[in-house]
């Protein structure tokens, strides 16, 4: 395993971050534990595991696990102020009380809040109350750009271009404006971005969530039952935007010792540009919904982890892996009419694939 992909499997699902107090959870999973309790604390949360869903009762399921604690101990990682040239190595449990006092770090000479000029009061010794800060009083800020913008009595933005500033407060105000202004303009272009050409359409953001809505399904499932051999396809779906690709596939399936008829479902894992950086053969959880229209608690889920000797989960050597992973018999056709999944006769699907 490389260096790199190690300090990724320490690292807490919820923050982010180098696990801090870590625990592990019956369902096998590990999470800082302030996280992992504030999660279970949420109502939304359901007091449920935030990657699989499992029931969690924070007192009896989970655990504090000293051996990873101690792989991440022992680990050295750069200051993140490498590129400023700090090249400071340690632990990550001593890396925050370095940042603090990192001679490299840029707010290192000012501790007040960037707006300090125009009436903001805030001040710290501490790097990450200040990013805390600035990121909790964006409404503040505004309402103090926007006093200081009154004060100035500007007639038209044709006076504010022209005009010079007239003393250091009115330069710092301009700064801090311009500053202002670039931040929410990269934020209007990144959700631009994402509305236009990032939508839930494309499949790269899909973020390992397949919701594969079958329409005409009384056509299309005349169609397998006249041919068992028909086989129908989903779209693409990717786990990240340089992740492993994958779509899912339906068909019927006969058992002829009772002659029942089955809805097959089944995965494959799909040729992408990203294969040659990928590790293989996959490994993760996969997820199978079948949505119930009216009623979530009779939707019928099913959960399975990837096995590396299963062919496939390598990677594929054709556009579609010809080798699928599921259930031959996964819902009864007769259960899918009869328990009311066919809504306005479309069946939905969800498919959820992750890697652990």
């Amino acid at each position: 395993m490389s260096e790199k992909n190690e300090e990724e499997t320490f690292l807490c699902p919820i923050c982010h971050e180098f696990l801090k107090n870590p625990v592990i959870t019956t369902c096998g999973h590990h999470f800082c534990q302030d996280c992992l309790y504030s999660w279970l604390d949420k109502k939304e949360s359901k007091s449920q595991c935030p990657l699989d869903y499992v029931p969690l009762n924070k007192n009896k399921d989970t655990f504090l696990d000293a051996s990873i604690n101690r792989k991440i101990g022992a680990l050295k990682v750069h200051c993140v102020n490498l590129s400023l040239g700090c090249n400071y190595q340690d632990s990550p449990h001593k890396m925050d009380k370095h940042l603090d006092n990192c001679p490299h770090r840029l707010d290192r000479k000012n501790k007040f809040c960037k707006f300090h000029s125009i009436g903001c009061t805030f001040s710290t010794d501490q790097r990450s109350e200040l990013e805390t800060h600035n990121s909790e009083n964006s409404d503040h800020h505004m309402n103090l750009l926007l006093e200081a913008y009154k004060t100035c009595k500007i007639a038209s933005m044709n006076d504010w271009e022209a005009r010079k500033p007239q003393c250091e407060a009115d330069e710092n105000i301009i700064k801090a404006m311009c500053d202002r202004i670039v931040t929410l303009e990269q934020r209007c272009i990144k959700l631009e971005s994402f509305v236009f050409n990032k939508s839930p359409l494309d499949t790269r953001y899909s973020n390992g969530v397949l919701v594969w809505e079958i329409n005409a399904f009384s056509s299309t499932l005349q169609e397998m039952k006249t041919n068992i051999n028909t086989l129908f396809y989903s779209r693409e779906c990717y786990i990240s935007p340089f992740g492993y690709k994958f779509c899912a596939r339906i068909n019927i399936w006969v058992d002829k010792e009772t002659n029942t008829e089955f809805l097959s479902l089944h995965i494959h894992f799909m040729e992408s540009e990203n294969d040659c950086h990928l590790d293989w053969p996959f490994t993760g959880r996969i997820k199978f919904s079948m949505i119930h229209p009216r009623d979530s608690l009779l939707n019928q889920n099913d959960t399975f982890m990837s096995s590396k000797d299963t062919l496939a989960f390598n990677r594929p050597k054709e556009k579609i892996n010809s080798r699928g992973f599921g259930y031959h018999n996964y819902v009864k056709v007769t259960d899918i009419i009869e328990k009311g999944f066919v809504e306005n006769d479309r069946l939905l699907i969800k498919i959820e694939v992750s890697v652990v």
